[in-house]
């Protein structure tokens, strides 16, 4: 089987362009780092030993799911390059899309990015990274120590708890370019609302 590639760049905003090509090398000719792709069967009945190869260690079911390794294979600008592969599912697909097309001009940043989340994934089961607006009860969803925010801060909340849900300390921030909290082995929980962004464990 064959298949071209339908590729975006500049989604949502007004640089979008949208092309097609004939093949996943077409695509990366073009010097472009384009963010979503979808692949497109343009001839052929049987599947090659290589799709099948690659289908198969991505988990998929059917390798007529295939198609969607080639729109991988054509991102050099995509989620998995940029953000990294996190779970299971995620590794097994990329590591199917590089079966497909070894020559992947982004594979560097791909593995790069990949060992990044799952380390980032690991900080976040061990409570040593959180993010998002709810109450993290320490030593269990998160750990003792200090911890800054990272990205751009707007609109956020923290507060210290003891076990009565009564406030220790707490603090509003309308904006900001990163926030520092430090989380004493006595507090029972910390409550996060808004827009905090994601605290990582400095101290």
């Amino acid at each position: 089987m064959t298949f071209g590639v339908s590729c975006s760049l500049g989604i949502g905003d007004s640089n979008y362009e949208h092309r097609e090509f004939g093949s996943v090398e077409a695509a990366w000719a073009t010097g472009q780092a384009w963010e979503v792709c979808e692949g497109q069967y343009l001839s052929g009945s049987d599947y090659t030993s290589e799709q099948v190869a690659a289908a198969n260690t991505a988990g998929y079911e059917s390798v007529e799911s295939v198609d969607s390794l080639y729109g991988l294979c054509a991102a050099t600008g995509g989620f998995y390059v940029t953000n990294g592969p996190i779970n299971e599912g995620q590794q097994k697909e990329a590591a199917g899309m590089l079966i497909l097309c070894p020559e992947f001009p982004a594979a560097e940043q791909l593995l790069a990015a990949s060992a990044a989340a799952q380390q980032a994934e690991a900080e976040r089961a061990a409570g040593l990274r959180f993010w998002g607006s709810r109450v993290y009860v320490v030593g269990v969803d998160v750990q003792p120590g200090t911890f800054q925010s990272t990205g751009s801060v707007t609109n956020c909340y923290w507060g210290r708890l003891d076990a009565s849900g009564e406030i220790i300390d707490n603090n509003f921030i309308s904006a900001a370019t990163q926030v520092r909290i430090t989380i004493q082995p006595t507090d029972f929980s910390l409550d996060i609302q808004g827009g905090c962004g994601e605290f990582v464990k400095v101290g």
